[in-house]
Order: C-alpha cells, then structure tokens, then sequence
C-alpha cells in the first residue's frame, strides 16, 4: 500500500509539474534523479541491503549494542564514500553538463546533486535501517510521505510564485529533511534497545565490505538496467523527450508492484519447499503464482491498452500522446515476465545466486550496449524497445536455466499450458 500510495503521489506531481512548469522541467527532474540513483547505488556500497541482514544476525549472536555497532560503522563508510563521490562530481560537472549529456544549462544542478548525494544515500541507507530494526510500520509511512510532501510543497511554493527549477530544488529539500528525519528515528531505535551490560565484539570494515559489496553488484545492476535508458537518452534528445519516456516508464511500474507484492509472498515458500526437497509442490505452487500472475497484470495491459492514450491527453496534455505508445512497448517485456513467472526469486530462494549474477551482468551489457545501438535512431522509441527486450530475453534465459537445472518450467500460457 505504501509503494502504491508513494506512486500514486509521484504521478500526480508528474501532472502538476507538467501543467505548470512544463514538460522539460519534468525531464531534467528524470535526468538528475537517474543520475542520483545510480550516484547513490556506488555511494551505499551495497550497506542498504546489507544492514537487512547483519542487524539481525548480530543482535542475535551478540547483542543490540553490537547491531548498531555495525549501523555505525556501516554509516561511516558511506560517509566517506559518499564525499569522496561527491567531490569527482563537484569538479566534473562541467564535463558531465557539457560533455556527457550536452546540456551546459544543467551544470549548477549537477553541482548540487554532489552536495545531496551524502543525503541522498543516507536516506536510502537510513530507510532500510528502519526495515533492519523491524519499523515496518514507521517504514511503510515515510515511504509514502516523501512523495506527498514533494506534492504538497511544490503546490504550495507554487501558488506563490513559479520558478523555473522549483520542484527540483523542492526535492533536494525533502531529501535533506527526509535524511535527518530517519536517522534520529533509527538511532533513537537501537539506544533503546542497548544496555551496558551488552556484549560487543570486534567488527573490522573489512569484515562490513566483504558482506555490502556482493549486495553491491547485484543491486547496482538492477538500478543501471533500470535508469540507464534515461541517462542515455538524455544525451541524444531533448528534456521534453526524456520526459514523455519517463512518464510512460513510472506508469509501466505500476506492473512491478503486482510482481512484488506476489513475490514476496511466494518467495519464502520456494526456499522451505525446496530444501526439504519437495520439487513436484514447489513447481505445483510456482505455476499457481505465475497464472495469478499472468491473469492480473493482462487486465492492467488491457486497462493500458483502452485507457492509456485518453489518461495521458486528458493530464498531462496532447504532447504525450507519445507516451502511450511508448508504455504499450514497455508492457510487452511484462507481458512475458507475466507468462514466465517469479523465475528470478525462484533462482535465487533455490541456490541459484550464482546464475542469477552472471545472468544479470550479461544483461547489463546487453542494456546498455543496446541502447547505445537504438537510442541514436529511434530516440524515445528506441529506449522503450530496448527496456522491454531486457524483460524478454531476461526472462527467456532464466526459465532456461530452470529448465536446464529441473527439466520443468512453470510458465503459463492460458489454453496451452495448465
């Protein structure tokens, strides 16, 4: 619920921003929050997804005083790391303005996301901690409130005045507060719960980076395949374009959330069923879930398909009638995600880790290599056609490898398959 409500708020800022600011301020947004995420993926060194694991692991082994040991010292590398990335981008964002995305006009911003990476990643590194501390609920609300302050401020700020980057100064804003917010939250968590009669053992950072950094890679890959399309395009079209491929990209999203929220039920269910070897039960409730699957998201493809030309005319105007025909293409890589099921949990939740990191490498270089094939001809069209190519052949190799290792598949073809 909170990622549907975090969406909902992110569109309806999308239609403002279009409708009073423009469609290329909503482009530079997309440019500079791409370029922040993957800025952010190097900064975190993985200790976002780390931080879900040894939190636990050393409370329980240790005590709560070494948990946030480990919180500690996991911030002080991102501390470091993150300045050290903040300075490279402090001093280049000429060469990134100028030479990278030939937009000059972008340089002052780029030199501001050096000074919000730090923020930024603390964010991102401070939310999981709330995850890590078992705030689910604290979690779930500020991952909605930060969409709905944007929202609000930028219609407040605006009802005064319009300034050209306003919603993107705005951002910056909520981030930085958001930072602060979250950190105090986590803290004041883990001071709770220590005691000085706590047992503490030495923990070196080597010990921290030989856990992050394995995280790193898979998560970094995800988030480039992701935002590489935006970055990419930005340096071949205009701001407006970006904007009417981004737009289409946050609408097609919408489809992940059913995939998630599947998932992360199923998920469980493949490691236990697996590892007491029961094979025929786990492929049993896999083809379940990939039918559930399939049903659910062709009905939003079809909602798509009927209403999405009128949805994009009617809010954010004429000029985006391009979008739907880019979020008709982006559907079709979900489309075959819904026929082949929950394969990359299903690898992973079965040993299959290895695989799944070759795999997603080989993709990476196929993501981007593709778009720098397509994004010079075909433009936005090419940067959709390239996102859901990455969800096909994603999904085609992965229920190979199924098929490889089991001599099964779980995909769901309806009349064809049961």
């Amino acid at each position: 619920m909170a990622k549907i409500l975090a969406n909902f708020f992110g569109i309806l800022s999308t239609i403002f921003i279009t409708k009073w600011y423009g469609a290329d301020i909503l482009g530079t947004l997309a440019i500079l929050n791409s370029f922040l995420a993957i800025a952010t993926i190097f900064s975190l060194v993985g200790s976002n997804t780390a931080i879900l694991r040894m939190v636990p692991e050393y409370k329980n082994k240790y005590s709560p005083s070494m948990s946030f040991l480990v919180f500690k010292k996991l911030s002080k590398i991102i501390i470091c790391v993150s300045i050290f990335i903040g300075i490279i981008i402090f001093f280049s964002s000429s060469y990134i303005s100028d030479d990278i995305f030939n937009k000059p006009h972008l340089k002052f911003l780029f030199l501001l996301s050096s000074i919000i990476l730090l923020f930024r990643s603390f964010e991102k590194f401070s939310i999981s901690g709330l995850r890590a501390v078992k705030k689910i609920k604290t979690f779930s609300i500020i991952q909605a409130l930060i969409p709905f302050s944007n929202f609000i401020i930028i219609i407040f700020i605006s009802y005064f005045s319009i300034y050209k980057y306003a919603p993107i100064y705005i951002q910056f804003i909520t981030t930085i507060l958001f930072s602060i917010i979250c950190i105090i939250i986590v803290n004041r968590t883990f001071i709770k719960e220590t005691s000085n009669s706590d047992i503490i053992s030495k923990i070196s950072y080597s010990e921290l980076l030989k856990t992050s950094l394995p995280m790193f890679l898979t998560s970094s890959i995800l988030v480039i395949i992701g935002k590489a399309g935006i970055l990419l395009l930005s340096v071949y079209v205009s701001e407006e374009e970006v904007a009417y491929y981004s737009i289409a990209l946050k609408i097609g999203m919408i489809l992940t959330f059913i995939l998630q929220s599947i998932n992360q039920v199923i998920a469980p269910k493949f490691s236990d069923l697996f590892f007491k070897k029961e094979i025929d039960r786990l492929f049993k409730i896999a083809r379940q879930s990939t039918k559930m699957m399939f049903w659910v998201l062709i009905f939003i493809i079809i909602c798509f398909i009927a209403f999405g030309k009128w949805f994009f005319i009617s809010f954010y105007g004429a000029s985006f009638e391009s979008s739907y025909y880019l979020l008709l293409i982006i559907s079709c890589g979900f489309f075959i995600n819904a026929i082949c099921g929950s394969n990359g949990y299903f690898l992973n939740m079965c040993g299959y880790e290895r695989e799944m990191t070759i795999t997603m490498s080989a993709l990476l270089i196929f993501n981007i290599v593709s778009n720098l094939v397509l994004l010079p001809y075909y433009g936005i069209y090419g940067a959709a056609i390239v996102f859901a190519l990455t969800q096909i052949v994603k999904n085609l190799i992965l229920t190979l490898i199924i098929k490889y290792n089991f001599n099964k598949t779980f995909i769901y073809i309806p009349f064809i398959t049961n």
